[in-house]
């Protein structure tokens, strides 16, 4: 709500005082409404100590792309009741948002039986590719554990499918730009090559596998144990991209 400023004396000056800070407090209600879908509490309070980070107009910056799909999902599917899709799905989504919030990533959305996640952003970290390595090892170790409750309880297991890509992206809220001021009309996100690269790499994995690309391992290979699957065709891409796989953390 805003008043109208209808003189220039003290109470024009106080009533210009209340709209700034209205409109301050009605961004920071709309930041902390918009992020807390896609980030750990912590992170959320970060972006409040400065706002601007929160990269609303779009910013270019450097960040790491993770995709993790659910493999065989369709056949999977359809021996199941709706219910029992619903609820796998659930299981699911609950632990990617819990691996994700862990290693301070954002979760960016959710496709169908995908998750799509971004590490430094909003918030930068020197780290990003790390986190999202790591991220993807405790992703596949809790999908695993996953599928043995499930067969413990007689029902069917699943394997997941993960692609990782450092590069640089567009990151900003995205939405109808009039109607900005309602959340459902948001949505913070990234845009660029390693987005589709990382898409392309998670539906090239084979269940239980962590790719990533060549700029990816040199971010990490210091702490990461992978192998050189070699030059390899992606969807959408002229060129072959070096992929690895990922074995697991470095022996220390």
């Amino acid at each position: 709500m805003s008043l109208p400023v209808t003189t220039r004396d003290e109470l024009g000056v106080l009533t210009e005082s209340f709209n700034r800070m209205a409109r301050s407090l009605r961004e920071k209600e709309m930041i902390k409404r918009a992020f807390t879908r896609y980030v750990a509490r912590e992170v959320v309070e970060e972006v409040l100590k400065d706002p601007e980070h929160a990269m609303l107009t779009g910013e270019r910056r450097e960040v790491t792309v993770l995709f993790c799909d659910i493999r065989g999902f369709t056949s999977l599917s359809e021996r199941l009741s709706p219910e029992q899709v619903v609820s796998l799905l659930n299981e699911f989504y609950t632990l990617m948002i819990e691996t994700v919030f862990k290693h301070d990533g954002t979760l960016d959305k959710f496709l169908g039986d995908a998750v799509m996640a971004v590490f430094g952003a909003p918030i930068g970290y020197p780290d990003h590719a790390a986190r999202a390595v790591r991220t993807a090892l405790d992703m596949r170790t809790a999908i695993a554990a996953l599928a043995a409750r499930r067969r413990a309880m007689g029902q069917d297991p699943f394997e997941v499918g993960i692609g990782v890509s450092l590069g640089e992206v567009v990151a900003g809220t995205v939405g109808t730009e009039e109607r900005m001021e309602y959340t459902e009309r948001m949505e913070y996100t990234v845009i660029g090559d390693s987005v589709n690269v990382a898409s392309r790499l998670q539906d090239r994995a084979k269940p239980g596998s962590i790719l990533l690309t060549r700029r990816t391992y040199d971010a990490v290979r210091d702490v990461v144990d992978a192998k050189s699957l070699g030059a390899m065709k992606v969807k959408g891409k002229e060129e072959e991209v070096e992929v690895y796989e990922v074995r697991g953390l470095c022996a220390r």
